[in-house]
């Protein structure tokens, strides 16, 4: 990716997440070149012990819009792969591309 930008919130930062992140979006890039800008926040939800899940925010910039999605999950790795599917799929649906099933 040209530039992503992480925010952990309420988590301590993870370099593996981090990278992971990276990884994710560098694909998504692959395949929708016109992505000038990625922001990824990554949150664990709850206070205390009942802190057990995580939420996922992901905004990413165009030349003509932005487009954002999150999704939450008993773990980050869930959560990350449901945003960027998700937003997988409403590139694919704003450049007039269709899903190959």
């Amino acid at each position: 990716m040209r530039f992503t930008q992480i925010t952990f919130r309420h988590m301590p930062h993870s370099p593996a997440i981090g990278e992971r992140i990276r990884e994710i979006s560098g694909k998504l890039e692959e395949r929708h070149p016109e992505i000038l800008r990625c922001r990824v926040g990554a949150e664990r939800i709850g206070r205390g012990k009942s802190a057990n899940s995580f939420k996922v925010t992901v905004e990413v910039h165009l030349a003509d819009g932005d487009l954002a999605c999150d999704s939450q999950g008993a773990d980050i790795e869930a959560a990350l792969r449901a945003a960027f599917a998700e937003l997988g799929h409403r590139l694919e649906e704003k450049s007039g591309r269709t899903r190959a099933a």
